[in-house]
């Protein structure tokens, strides 16, 4: 892995602490042995759910295993889970010393970690698949540069803004396809396509391989312009009318628009004011209505 600090740990009351140096982050719907249009599964409560989730673990620690081989330690590799209601698995789930974060992702990438992992992510709002959609499931359209993108886009835009590259997406076909799109040196695992979901065992195998070779190689973050701005609309008119001024920059047409100095900032604002704008609708216990509205 390439060095960019002189101590990797300081030291605080005789203990040493190790700087995180690696984030993944971990979506739901993209892994293997989860079909495209096999959506319900991915929900907490859904029968078939706890089965999916350790389906997800594997994956999670096939991508921690490959950073150990690689030469990271435990303490060094941070985990967020980013599916939903980010209660998706535990700390007894993850190897000893991996840090497991809820909340704060972005914290992460200001406080220096080098390279980001993309784990579970797929296809994009307006994607012809049931579970597609882009940040939220109330979304409707995401764009950047009035080009329809979703969550893998945003996320190499975050961190590249910030100088950090993604080094390893697993993930469905559209999404690697969206990653190949940006013309990135990203180590990509495909875990499926619309017609067919691998083998969770040899993507497992294949993730781990991917994850080692990622944090060997030096690959280069996406270049992102400053100023940035992104445009989204919502599936629910109702949502469009009402949602308060102070949470976007200005309108555009069907479009509500988010301008800021960098992608990071962007991706701040959306999720802790658009975001909690949803959350306050309550549509996060009325699945319903961000599915179908």
């Amino acid at each position: 892995v390439e060095k960019h600090r002189l101590e990797p740990y300081f030291n605080f009351g005789g203990r040493k602490f190790f700087m995180k140096r690696l984030l993944i982050i971990v979506d739901m719907e993209g892994i293997a042995g989860i079909g495209v249009n096999e959506f319900w599964s991915t929900i907490k409560g859904h029968p078939l759910y706890f089965f999916k989730r350790h389906l997800l673990v594997k994956e999670i620690n096939a991508a921690i295993n490959g950073a150990i081989k690689a030469g990271l330690k435990p303490d060094e590799i941070v985990v967020a889970d980013w599916h939903l209601t980010r209660h998706n698995f535990y700390q007894n789930d993850l190897p000893g010393g991996v840090t497991l974060a809820r909340t704060g992702e972005n914290k992460f990438l200001e406080e220096g970690v080098e390279k980001v992992f993309l784990i579970g992510f797929h296809a994009a709002a307006g994607t012809p698949v049931r579970y597609a959609h882009s940040l939220r499931y109330a979304i409707k359209a995401f764009l950047i540069d009035d080009r329809p993108v979703g969550e893998t886009t945003m996320w190499a835009y975050n961190a590249g803004s910030m100088g950090i590259p993604i080094a390893l997406l697993a993930g469905d076909s559209f999404a690697v396809n969206e990653i190949k799109s940006l013309k990135l040196e990203t180590i990509c695992v495909e875990t499926k396509n619309e017609k067919e979901t691998l083998s969770p065992a040899s993507i497992c195998q294949s993730i781990e391989r991917a994850a080692e070779q990622s944090l060997t190689k030096k690959i280069s973050p996406l270049s992102t312009p400053s100023p940035f701005s992104v445009k989204f609309s919502f599936k629910s008119p109702k949502l469009t009318q009402n949602i308060p001024a102070e949470y976007f920059t200005r309108r555009d047409g069907e479009y509500l628009v988010i301008e800021g100095k960098t992608a990071h900032d962007v991706y701040d604002n959306f999720q802790n004011k658009v975001g909690m704008y949803i959350k306050s609708k309550s549509l996060g216990h009325k699945l319903l209505s961000i599915f179908e509205n």
